[in-house]
């Protein structure tokens, strides 16, 4: 076996995108959901989140917020509260 480092998720923002496309047509194809993406304010804050648990824990809020979401987007309300929650707490670099 070999070993790959790579990363974390929050120092590969720009993987964000990709990554939030392909599973939201994974569990829009799983759950027989008319969902085709995520709003903008979604991917602001799934961008400000620091994923402590990695693409596994994208997967995980990906897979819950496509199953709620009631309409063709992902949004806000979809995501779990521990991710909305960081929307009222200052960005990493801001003061207040």
């Amino acid at each position: 076996m070999i070993e790959i480092e790579l990363p974390r998720l929050s120092e590969r923002s720009e993987d964000l995108p990709l990554l939030e496309r392909y599973f939201v047509s994974k569990f829009a194809a799983r759950y027989h959901k008319d969902v085709t993406g995520i709003t903008r304010r979604a991917q602001a804050l799934i961008a400000r989140h620091h994923w402590p648990g990695n693409v596994c824990e994208l997967e995980n809020v990906i897979g819950n917020a496509c199953m709620m979401a009631e309409g063709p987007a992902i949004d806000l309300r979809d995501l779990p509260e521990y991710i909305r929650s960081e929307a009222s707490r200052p960005a990493a670099g801001v003061r207040t």
